[in-house]
């Protein structure tokens, strides 16, 4: 989490054109909904770890958003 502390503000929006604050509820959110789902859905221990981080998943979002919205202009 702290590496998106490091990235300026006004660069965090212009990039994923969300506030950084917004961006922090989100993922509190998405945290609190996917630890709600594993308590009532529990996974099995098989596979590979996933090697991406939540945060960067949900900024991985953000990108293929804005990307979508770019191109469809």
């Amino acid at each position: 989490m702290e590496k998106f502390e490091k990235i300026k503000r006004t660069d965090f929006l212009r990039k994923t054109s969300v506030e950084h604050e917004d961006f922090i509820s989100i993922l509190i959110d998405v945290e609190e909904y996917i630890e709600k789902e594993l308590s009532l859905n529990p996974k099995k221990k098989r596979g590979r770890k996933p090697s991406i981080s939540l945060p960067d998943k949900v900024l991985l979002c953000f990108f293929i958003y804005v990307a979508t919205l770019l191109l469809s202009n």
